[in-house]
């Protein structure tokens, strides 16, 4: 999925998600099940699908309008790294956005050393830049970013996730949980990390979400906003 512009807040938002790209209809979140099974296992043929339609896209992409410069940190999803966002990050820069990885290798998870690191990425690039930063997360990097926004909202412009399952309630509503719970030998205590009520709720900053009704990793209800939002 491509970011053609970082949208510029033009006030603070009064609540949590300011900006969201798709409604949600349908029953309570809570009800959301698990991903279609027939939607991850067709992946590789839509991931095909999906370079022929950047290329439709390109001339679209390359008229994007010219960003101000100000910072922008990508986070990446689980099993993927700075590698991995590195084609957002450079279309950000040919934009004219100062976007960064994070710079902290493999996200494997909530390890102590990342739960250490995000906030100094956040804190050096604002320091770096002079003014608070955008934050864009892929998948459980949406997650980090919206945590890094809940705790250092002055530092942070606005946070874009991208198919981040951060309202997920239930083990059932993500095929990536198996690949999570594999790795929490590396992860930071319990009683470190927020809880599903936590990371649910509305952020105070202006926020995207960007999902997918097709995701075959996880239910599309736990990357859209709150009802109430």
């Amino acid at each position: 999925m491509c970011i053609t512009a970082l949208p510029r807040p033009a006030r603070q938002a009064t609540r949590a998600e300011a900006t969201v790209l798709s409604r949600v209809r349908g029953g309570p979140r809570s009800a959301a099940g698990g991903p279609s099974a027939g939607l991850l296992l067709a992946g590789p043929r839509r991931g095909l699908a999906d370079l022929a339609a950047l290329l439709v896209a390109a001339p679209g992409l390359l008229a994007a309008p010219r960003g101000d410069g100000h910072g922008v940190l990508i986070f990446p999803g689980l099993l993927a790294g700075d590698p991995g966002t590195g084609p957002r990050r450079g279309f950000l820069r040919w934009l004219g956005y100062d976007a960064r990885g994070w710079d902290l290798g493999g996200n494997y998870g909530p390890a102590g050393a990342v739960l250490a690191g995000l906030p100094r990425a956040v804190l050096r690039h604002a320091g770096r830049t002079g003014r608070p930063v955008s934050l864009i997360g892929w998948s459980l990097g949406g997650v980090y970013a919206r945590e890094m926004a809940r705790r250092h909202p002055r530092q942070v412009r606005q946070v874009i996730t991208l198919g981040s399952p951060y309202a997920v309630t239930r083990p059932g509503q993500s095929h990536a949980r198996g690949p999570y719970r594999r790795l929490s030998f590396l992860h930071a205590p319990g009683s470190k990390l927020p809880g599903s009520e936590q990371r649910s709720r509305p952020v105070n900053v202006p926020s995207t979400s960007v999902y997918s009704r097709l995701d075959g990793i996880v239910a599309w209800q736990t990357g859209s906003p709150a009802p109430s939002c």
